[in-house]
This record gives structure tokens, sequence and C-alpha cells, in this order.
């Protein structure tokens, strides 16, 4: 990358704004090559950092990638978390919450570099009664299928909102915010 009119690569930090002159786009450029990316999402009335990355040689090197649920719910939360260190998946998980009728679905891919196999897969501390359930979908977040390794079906409304409140401190990045 280099500036209008310049010879040499170029050096510094590039920002996108929205018409309210919120950051939207982070971009770090040093020798011309893009070091590092930060995009943010706008979530009701708050900005959430979506995507956080330093590059290596233009591969994904440190940070993560995490997927904001449509508002299906009554609040959004975070569907998909990817996590990479030293140019590797790290920590991969993919999450559905649904309220009618209210369940909880999960599946756990990578975990502290290891990528987990279905008959290595295990249930979240906060789904202690899930169910295996080996139904085969595909992602719309990706090309691929995955299988929803474990669920929480029909639940109550209080047993549903304890477990998303728990798996806020057993999931890595993992949040949600309210519709308005």
């Amino acid at each position: 990358i280099k500036k209008n009119g310049a010879t040499e690569l170029y050096v510094g930090t590039c920002v996108e704004k929205d018409q309210n002159d919120s950051i939207i786009k982070t971009v770090e450029i040093k020798n011309g090559f893009v070091n590092r990316q930060i995009l943010r999402k706008k979530v009701g009335k708050i900005y959430v950092t979506n995507y956080d990355m330093t590059y290596e040689n233009l591969e994904k090197a440190n940070g993560y990638d995490i997927y904001i649920s449509d508002s299906d719910a009554s609040f959004y939360y975070l569907s998909q978390m990817t996590e990479y260190k030293n140019g590797k998946e790290f920590n991969n998980w993919v999450l559905r919450l649904e309220e009618s009728p209210y369940r909880v679905t999960t599946r756990i891919n990578f975990i502290k570099g290891k990528k987990l196999s279905d008959s290595e897969q295990i249930a979240p501390k906060c789904m202690p009664n899930a169910e295996v359930d080996e139904r085969t979908e595909f992602s719309k977040y990706g090309n691929s299928y995955y299988r929803d390794q474990f669920s929480m079906n029909d639940i109550s409304p209080e047993e549903y909102t304890k477990t998303v409140e728990c798996l806020k401190g057993e999931f890595k990045y993992f949040n949600y915010w309210k519709v308005e």
C-alpha cells in the first residue's frame, strides 16, 4: 500500500468512521502491508469489536474473529468465536440460542490449540444436563457442515437464563446484549 503520489510503502494507521463519527474499522499498516485490523459492529446502541487480528506475512497470526447473532431472540449474542495464536486456530466454539421453545446448543471445535473430534467433545460445565445432538446442519457462517454436539431442549425460561449467564464465564469472549 502506498499513499497517493508517494513512492515509498505506507506506514501508519487508517480508520473508517460511520455517519456518527464512531470508528468502525482500524487498519495498521507497516511497510505497505496490513499488520493489524480491527472491525466493530453496531449492536443496538453500542459498538462491539467483532474482529481484532494481527497478521504476519499476510496470514492471521494472533487475535479473534467473532460472529454476532441476528436478533432472533430478545438479545444479540456471540454465536461463534475463533481465536488465533501464533498463526494457528487456538479456540473455536459455536453457540445457538433459541427462545421458542427455549433451547441452547453448542459445539467446541478447538480448545487450547487442539482440534476436537466428535468423540472428544465434552459438554460445557454450564450445560450438565445437555444431550448429544447429532443433527447435521448447514452453517450460515461458512461453507461447511458441522454437527451441533450438545443441546438443552425445551428448558424453562429460568434454566435458559441461568445457562446463558453461566456461559459468559465459561466461553471466552461470550457476551450478549438486549435488543432495544
